[in-house]
């Protein structure tokens, strides 16, 4: 049995920060080459976070919220988790600034880039992410059959798909209930989502028509600060190369 394993230096421990005390608001963390930095606590809102050939960890038994106006990768490594071993907590970037802040080259401001670097993100997987109802939702009813079984939990957010011209006819929920493929929501739907199998030719012929709902709740998110609605400026999420094979 082959286990890999990394020597890394934990946000939590003093002694990561040297004589220094740990970053507060308005810091900017330098992860140096060679040095791996595992992200173990909720950081304060930090100026950035710049990563130089080095490697920004995140752990998968600890719930982490990390706040930053910027977190760039030159040549080095993000990882939240990996493609055989999914992160199963809970990981919470906000990314804060507005469209006249101090801008990183190439990546801006307010979000993620990743330059010439190794890049994993791999939430808890899902099983469906999408789906569709097995039955008509009318108005007035706060309860929904899928068309197959799901691993969706009380709390977790849906949205049911519009199916009539209008799409803002989709509704978003979130589940109060689960008992088999029969989900109870916490309001009752306003419009009609129809679940329908028609026949044509005798029955030879079918034209099977279903509005989609989809689990919108994940392990893994990245929103913009509280100001991004009112300023119409969000997070991003960039990765690039300078040369074939750079970016994984």
């Amino acid at each position: 049995i082959v286990n890999d394993f990394l020597y890394v230096l934990k946000w939590s421990d003093a002694r990561t920060w040297g004589v220094d005390l740990p970053p507060i608001e308005g810091d900017l963390v330098y992860v140096p080459p060679g040095m791996s930095l595992l992200v173990d606590t909720d950081t304060p809102i930090l100026a950035g976070i710049a990563v130089e050939d080095g490697a920004l960890i995140f752990p998968n038994n600890t719930d982490v919220t990390v706040q930053s106006n910027f977190i760039t990768i030159n040549g080095g490594k993000f990882i939240a988790g990996t493609e055989s071993a999914p992160l199963h907590s809970k990981l919470t970037f906000i990314m804060h600034g507005n469209y006249y802040g101090k801008q990183q080259p190439m990546f801006g401001n307010k979000g993620i880039g990743c330059l010439n670097c190794k890049f994993s993100m791999y939430g808890r997987p899902r099983k469906p992410t999408w789906t569709t109802i097995a039955a008509t939702i009318y108005p007035g009813n706060n309860t929904f059959t899928t068309s197959v079984d799901v691993d969706w939990q009380v709390g977790e957010s849906i949205v049911v798909a519009s199916t009539s011209f209008f799409h803002y006819e989709a509704e978003e929920r979130v589940i109060t209930n689960v008992t088999g493929r029969t989900i109870t929501v916490d309001k009752p739907f306003q419009n009609k989502h129809v679940s329908v199998l028609e026949s044509y030719g005798n029955g030879k012929d079918q034209l099977e028509m279903r509005a989609e709902v989809g689990l919108l709740t994940r392990n893994i998110k990245m929103m913009g600060d509280p100001t991004s609605v009112i300023g119409k400026y969000g997070s991003h999420l960039m990765l690039s190369a300078t040369k074939p094979d750079a970016l994984e």
